[in-house]
């Protein structure tokens, strides 16, 4: 009967949603697989706790999320019928789930969970991507010929065929993810050698063909490396850093001026300017609503916080900003640096469970009350 024990139920909650969160399948089925699971599953597991009598664990990062979501619900209940509120609400209440029933599993529990959790989406994403690269095409059926015979935009053809998401750039982004959360953790949570995850991780990354990928993969990994330098090498780097940029802004500019992709997302944001200087007080605030920007717009916006700031308005976007970097001061910012980095460039919705249950993964267990193994 054990198995069927609540605290057994917890594990294998945490599991599911764990290891599902890559099952957008948005080219096989209108109805992704991960809003069904989560659907049904986060509802069962709030019950137990309900029914649960032990302690439900509270902290700042919670309550939080729980003003956000309230915000939300309240100010744009009429707009949660699309993918995009739908992948914000099942993130938001996945985050609190896992926070407040941190204390139901071991120590060895969430290494497992961690450890079948990455397992288990790099099978998913290492398939979709060999599915994309073996079969090349772009959604616009004019530009096959030109980027087949094109020297510097051939790579374009291998980006759109994923069977899970709508690119390779949110293939990119659960890979980013999958792979700071690995670096974010101590080699005495898993049972496997990490190095040679890091290296299937790096080759799916380069398949991916995104460019803002590899940049921000890079600046994770130096900035996570910069965290363990003293105090005085962190200024020398800083200083270095900082001049290096200034050196060069001209000739990246440059290149980027060149680059469609770039010249795509300066559209965009004279867009959302043009958008705000003409909206109300409200709109500026509070936003339109979740998915509603690429009708506004008529372009989908790309970029993080330009979609919270038409989407969800000036309030929406401080507030998930706000939990950001509190979660950064608590636990460290191996995931969210290069995350929000990356949001200057895409991002997928407003919020993902591929974010947001890592996330309270790795809370949980830099968490000094946890459970002992």
């Amino acid at each position: 009967m054990r198995y069927f024990s609540k605290f057994n139920y917890y594990y294998y909650s945490f599991l599911i949603l764990a290891c599902s969160f890559s099952l957008y399948a948005v080219k096989l089925t209108e109805y992704s697989p991960i809003y069904l699971i989560y659907l049904v599953t986060l509802p069962i597991s709030f019950l137990f706790l309900l029914a649960d009598k032990g302690k439900v664990a509270m902290t700042s990062d919670v309550i939080l999320i729980f003003l956000f979501l309230g915000y939300v619900l309240i100010f744009h209940f009429s707009h949660l019928n699309n993918g995009s509120s739908v992948n914000l609400i099942i993130s938001l209440l996945g985050y609190i789930y896992f926070r407040i029933a941190r204390l139901r599993i071991t120590l060895k529990q969430y290494s497992s969970v961690i450890q079948t959790m990455v397992v288990f989406n790099l099978i998913i994403l290492g398939l979709d991507s060999l599915y994309r690269i073996l079969n090349p095409t772009h959604p616009d059926i004019n530009k096959i010929d030109i980027y087949s015979d094109s020297q510097d935009k051939w790579f374009y053809l291998y980006k759109f065929n994923s069977l899970m998401f709508s690119d390779s750039n949110d293939t990119a982004l659960v890979l980013i993810v999958l792979l700071f959360t690995l670096m974010s953790l101590p080699d005495k949570y898993f049972y496997f050698n990490k190095v040679k995850f890091y290296f299937f991780i790096s080759g799916l990354l380069f398949f991916t063909f995104s460019r803002a990928a590899y940049l921000v993969t890079i600046l994770g990994i130096l900035k996570h490396k910069f965290d363990s330098f003293s105090p005085g090498t962190k200024l020398i780097i800083r200083i270095l850093a900082f001049l290096s940029i200034i050196i060069s802004a001209s000739f990246i500019y440059t290149v980027l001026l060149s680059d469609d992709s770039f010249a795509v997302r300066l559209d965009i944001i004279s867009l959302v300017f043009d958008f705000q200087n003409n909206a109300n007080l409200s709109t500026l605030l509070i936003g339109i609503g979740p998915g509603q920007s690429e009708s506004a717009l008529g372009i989908y916006t790309h970029i993080f916080y330009l979609t919270y700031i038409i989407e969800l308005g000036i309030l929406g976007l401080v507030m998930v900003l706000v939990f950001f970097f509190s979660y950064m001061h608590k636990y460290g910012s191996t995931i969210l640096f290069p995350v929000l980095i990356v949001g200057l460039s895409f991002f997928l919705y407003l919020g993902t469970p591929f974010l947001f249950i890592p996330l309270a993964l790795v809370a949980n267990i830099y968490d000094s009350k946890i459970c002992k193994i």
